[in-house]
This record gives C-alpha cells, structure tokens and sequence, in this order.
C-alpha cells in the first residue's frame, strides 16, 4: 500500500467577554472547516477527498457569590477527525491476529463537554464543601469493529 495524505482546517472565531468584581464570563463560536485529501498510489490509483464543517462553542462562567462561595461552569464542543488509517480501504496484514481495515465513509466525532464545579469555604471551621458534574455526548463515534474469524 502506497498513500499520500494532506489535513487541512481552517477556523474562523468571534467571542464575548465579560468581567467585575464577581461575574467573570467568557464565550465563542467557532466555524471550522476541514478538508482531508488522499491519494491511494497502490494497490489501486484512487484520490479521495473530505470535507468536513463544524460550529463548535465555548463557555465558562466564573461567579464569585463571596469569599466562601463561588460557581464555575465550564462547557465546549470539539471534534475529532477520521485517522488516514481508519479512513483507508486496504486490509492491513501486519499483524494477523488483528487483521484491519478502513471505512471511507467515517465522519467526524462531535463532542460536547460540560462540567459545573461549587465551592463553599469557611474558614473559621476549616471546612470545605465541594460539589462537581461533569457530563459529555458524543455523536458519530469512531470505534473498531473485531470480527473474529472461525477456527
């Protein structure tokens, strides 16, 4: 197997910032815009090219209520784009307990991620309530598929 590969992302991003004493805000949108162009040389002289958009965002909020209490909410989106090799439709013999191959028609993982985070300090006891939530969905994950062959 013989192949050429090229990723290529371009991003445009406007954002928003707000700040005071207690309220520290920060957000963006992002477009993105990614072209993957593949030449498979051998064994089959074969040019394949993907393009792929997004709108992906960010957000964090930081509020400081008091001293002793503050809230953080942090959340964004992100991808994560096909390998050449999940991409390529050639059978890979190198290891032959694991033999592998591509999907051509693999997309980008989308992500989104969000995690909120309270605080409430007392000084005076020298105690510390903490309370996290962190959650994440994703869609058109890129996993493998093993088919085991029959002995």
């Amino acid at each position: 197997n013989i192949y050429n590969s090229g990723y290529m992302t371009h991003r445009v991003s406007p954002g928003y910032r707000y700040s005071d004493s207690k309220v520290n805000l920060n957000m963006s949108v992002t477009y993105q815009h990614s072209n993957l162009n593949n030449r498979q040389e051998m064994p089959v002289a074969e040019p394949t090219t993907h393009r792929f958009n997004n709108v992906l965002y960010f957000g964090m909020l930081n509020w400081n209520f008091n001293p002793a209490n503050s809230l953080r909410i942090h959340m964004h989106s992100y991808t994560r784009n096909p390998s050449i090799t999940q991409l390529q439709d050639v059978l890979d013999v190198s290891d032959l307990s694991r033999i592998t191959t591509g999907n051509t028609n693999l997309v980008p993982t989308y992500s989104n991620r969000m995690m909120a985070h309270y605080v409430n300090s007392n000084v005076r006891r020298g105690t510390t309530f903490t309370i996290m939530e962190v959650g994440e969905l994703n869609s058109n994950q890129i996993a493998n598929s093993v088919f085991k062959s029959p002995s």
